[in-house]
């Protein structure tokens, strides 16, 4: 007879050649990333203030045309070492760390393509760096010492190469025939012409970055008997170096304008299949431009009969001008564009985002701790003109900086309507961005070595879930003018599902969407962003009816065992997850909890 100690000693002794395999899997995965990180720090100043691993650096990392082309041999180099590694030999852990590296490693790819063929988002425009640097000192850059204040001072000299690469990187672009739509050279031009002015460079207010220096000089521990000379520094570099150089790259953006286009990015050479790499870049997923079409058109025309019905029970015409001329028009929806009326919508804003707060325990199992404040919207942080729509900073990782919802509020309309308030608040503070990025910066500290991309579709596609999460939490139920509020936001989503990809691959004139934006939306036509930044604005819609179809899922598949917290908890709790991963993950959380004995 064999007892029970001898079967188990040779259970042991047979998975111990596939337990040795395991382990030295997971160990060169870790040590791959290990390897990849610790390059990457090393040799990046510019990401390493970006992550406020150190409080000032005196150089920035290279953004030239070669530097771009070695970063993309180095991903598809680490892309065949990963390919190396036994995925399926991996922990569940790993697994998913795997995943997302080889997903940003082959974005990295698209990117760099994107990069050569079209003008997109922050991450392929090549002339981000002209405002992006600075606001990036502005933010992150800290003088604490006379060491910081002299790498202040080198960062600002260093900024005039950095331009003369990215004026340089746009020439040979041009000179292929990929250009930018034609007002965007102007707005470029401007930018430049504000960091090319002020004190000390011309009569005025003082320079953006003069003005940060003295700022944080003056709360420094330098010796005071060292300031002037510092302060005197910063202005030399002004005055010899910096507004120069952005005062030339004003000049010869300007002249790059003419050739500018003004059709979509099917107009460029290759324009079509750029945009395809652009949706990709977006989905994390290569979706045909006529799904995503028609998927707008459907979302719209639903949408839209939803709209009248709700308008006509509130009796309003349910067409949408007159329901936007309702809700500005209305004193008991609306507020005055004047200074008491942004104190009323700020006070409404922050009032919506601590409703949801005391909700927040029941539907998620790691409430963040993370600071938020609200704050009128600007462009720029270098002291640009009030911004035209809100956003979302994330707080700084080492606590020095709050997170910050930015209140759209500027100059222009007598009246600003209270509907969409409490949806715009739930996007970008709780249960939206806000949750959603400090939650990742509370729990995901063991991934941040993988620098996984921010994808639209999953940023976005939380935002506008966590509109519908508000919904179900009571946060529009004050007023059903705050849900009819909130459906016309779905509605302009949904229609730039149509809107980008009729003008990038449809060959729409802009005059036709401008014409479809005021049928669907009732609002003066704005589609500058599905022009100048292709394919970026589809990520919102998609990305929600994604999240939105994996709930239902889940919630068909486990029944009584399906957990809201644990869901949310898969979605959030490891920080940026690529789309397909996500849908992985989600799967995984549907097996392990089906496996579970009731």
């Amino acid at each position: 007879m064999i007892s029970p100690r001898h079967v188990l000693a040779a259970l042991v002794l047979l998975s111990a050649p596939s337990l040795a395999l395991s382990i030295d899997a997971g160990a060169r995965f870790e040590s791959l990333v290990a390897r990849y990180y610790s390059e990457d720090v090393a040799s990046d100043p510019t990401l390493r203030t970006e992550s406020t691993l150190t409080p000032s650096e005196g150089s920035w990392t290279p953004v030239s045309d070669a530097w771009r082309a070695q970063r993309e041999r180095l991903s598809r180099q680490r892309l065949e070492q990963l390919s190396s590694i036994d995925r399926g030999r991996l922990p569940a852990a790993q697994r998913l760390r795997f995943d997302i590296l080889k997903s940003t490693l082959e974005s990295n790819l698209l990117e760099a393509r994107v990069a050569l063929n079209s003008y997109g988002d922050n991450n392929t425009n090549i002339y981000e760096n002209l405002w992006r640097l600075p606001d990036l000192m502005i933010r992150n850059q800290k003088v604490l010492s006379e060491a910081d204040a002299l790498n202040y001072i080198s960062r600002l000299r260093g900024l005039a190469p950095v331009l003369s690469d990215m004026l340089a990187a746009g020439a040979r672009r041009h000179e292929r025939g990929i250009v930018m739509m034609k007002p965007l050279y102007g707005q470029l031009a401007a930018q430049a012409r504000a960091y090319s002015s002020g004190e000390p460079c011309s009569p005025g207010d003082p320079n953006p970055l003069a003005a940060d220096f003295r700022r944080k000089l003056a709360a420094s521990q330098v010796p005071e008997d060292r300031r002037a000379g510092l302060s005197a520094a910063v202005d030399t570099a002004l005055v010899k170096v910096l507004c120069p150089a952005y005062s030339q790259a004003a000049q010869r953006i300007l002249a790059l304008a003419p050739r500018g286009r003004e059709q979509g990015l099917w107009s460029l050479p290759h324009g079509r299949e750029t945009y395809r790499d652009s949706i990709e870049l977006a989905l994390d997923e290569r979706v045909d431009p006529d799904r995503l079409f028609e998927l707008g058109t459907r979302e719209v025309a639903r949408l839209r009969r939803e709209i009248s019905e709700l308008a006509k029970r509130l009796g309003i015409a349910p067409d949408a001008a007159s329901i936007n001329t309702y809700l500005t028009s209305t004193p008991a929806l609306s507020v005055a564009n004047s200074d008491a009326g942004y104190a009323q919508f700020q006070a409404s804003a922050a009032g919506y985002i601590a409703f949801i707060k005391q909700r927040l325990p029941e539907f998620f199992s790691h409430v963040p701790t993370t600071p938020l404040v609200v704050k009128r919207a600007v462009k720029s942080l270098s002291g640009g003109p009030p911004s035209p729509g809100s956003y979302y900073t994330p707080a700084l990782a080492d606590g020095s900086k709050p997170a910050v919802y930015w209140l759209a509020f500027p100059p222009g309309p007598e009246r600003y309507s209270l509907a969409s308030l409490p949806a715009l608040s739930f996007h970008e503070g709780l249960p939206g961005h806000h949750l959603q990025f400090s939650t990742s910066l509370e729990l995901a500290a063991d991934m941040k070595d993988l620098r996984a991309r921010q994808y639209t579709c999953y940023v976005e596609g939380w935002a506008l879930y966590a509109e519908q999460l508000a919904y179900e939490m009571g946060g529009y139920q004050a007023d059903p003018h705050f849900i009819l509020g909130w459906r016309l936001m779905q509605l302009e989503r949904a229609a730039r599902l149509v809107l980008d990809t009729g003008l990038n691959d449809r060959g729409w004139s802009p005059e036709r969407a401008e014409a479809y934006q005021v049928s669907v939306l009732g609002g003066a036509p704005n589609i500058s962003r599905f022009l100048e930044m292709p394919g970026q604005a589809l990520g919102y819609t998609w990305g929600f009816l994604e999240i939105m179809s994996l709930r239902e899922r889940a919630r068909a598949q486990l029944g009584d065992r399906f957990d809201i917290k644990a869901f949310h908890a898969a979605l959030l709790d490891k920080g940026e997850l690529p789309p397909r991963v996500m849908v992985r993950r989600i799967d995984e959380l549907i097996a392990a909890q089906r496996s579970r004995r009731p």
